[in-house]
């Protein structure tokens, strides 16, 4: 399984000495916008997250007579549900025109998220129970390139259910597929779960069943609570559930990050395919 980067370009082109609120981004149901505002002859643009996610933004500048706190290329992080103020731009020579233009692409993740190594997984099953691995880390299958490189596969019967790995808060699932296989067609069609942890990293849950997810947007959950059931959506060749951790290294890249399970065998990283692994109770 892959997990695709999903990133977005807009454009946004202003020439004028008088900058208004712009209604359409607040009015606007998608998950990241732009609005710019002019308070006391300076210009300042604010991007507005409507998602759980926190949303990384990389803007640059086009400016003629107006200079832009922090330089012409930017990144910034938005908060999840928040408006956060991006920049804000000062003309040079007010008896001079004076305008900017400006390209922005984003992304759900955070670019200054580092994964806390210390932490100990819990493998995503309940307790007592044993499955084996499927593919590991680094393999000649799909798990390879930096999305990937460090997921793990557990094969496990369609309805096994799968416990949080790591608390964190739901940040987004999809749970309306029934489809499954190893056709192009099937690569954007499985259901997930994604959970946020605490150090900016996100837990991805994939192949679920269809209404495989047992959870909300904006839950927090505990490590081994229920979340979800497993099964064989999406771009699979057989029940299983496949799990990564991810981070964005930038906008338009995200990273997979190499982490620690806690099994019967003691603590694990990147189990070889083929070994069988007991979930036991961890604090």
């Amino acid at each position: 399984m892959t997990v695709k980067s999903r990133c977005a370009l807009v454009i946004a082109l202003l020439w004028s000495q008088t900058v208004l609120a712009d209604d359409d981004c607040r009015n606007s149901e998608q998950d990241l916008c732009l609005f710019r505002v002019e308070k006391e002859g300076v210009f300042q643009v604010y991007a507005r997250n409507l998602s759980h996610h926190e949303i990384s933004v990389a803007i640059e500048f086009q400016l003629e007579n107006i200079r832009a706190e922090n330089g012409r290329l930017q990144s910034h992080v938005v908060p999840a549900k928040s408006e956060s103020l991006i920049s804000q731009l000062h003309v040079i020579d007010p008896y001079q025109a004076a305008g900017y233009e400006y390209a922005y692409r984003y992304q759900n993740g955070n670019i200054e998220a580092q994964h806390d190594d210390s932490v100990i997984y819990h493998l995503p099953y309940t307790p007592g129970q044993t499955y084996y691995i499927g593919q590991s880390c680094n393999t000649n299958g799909t798990h390879k390139g930096d999305s990937n490189r460090h997921a793990i596969d557990f094969i496990m019967p369609v309805g096994t259910p799968i416990h949080a790995a790591r608390e964190g808060v739901v940040v987004d699932y999809y749970r309306l597929s029934n489809s499954g296989g190893t056709s192009s067609m099937h690569l954007d069609e499985g259901n997930f779960i994604e959970i946020r942890h605490s150090d900016g990293t996100i837990a991805n849950y994939h192949h679920l069943r269809l209404m495989g997810v047992k959870v909300e947007k904006g839950q927090i959950v505990k490590k081994g609570q229920l979340i979800g059931r497993s099964g064989n959506t999406g771009f699979s060749t057989g029940p299983h559930l496949h799990f990564v951790v991810t981070k964005l290294r930038d906008v338009g890249h995200i990273e997979s990050v190499r982490v620690q399970f806690q099994a019967n065998r003691g603590v694990l990283s990147c189990p070889r395919a083929g070994l069988a692994l007991k979930s036991v109770d961890i604090e």
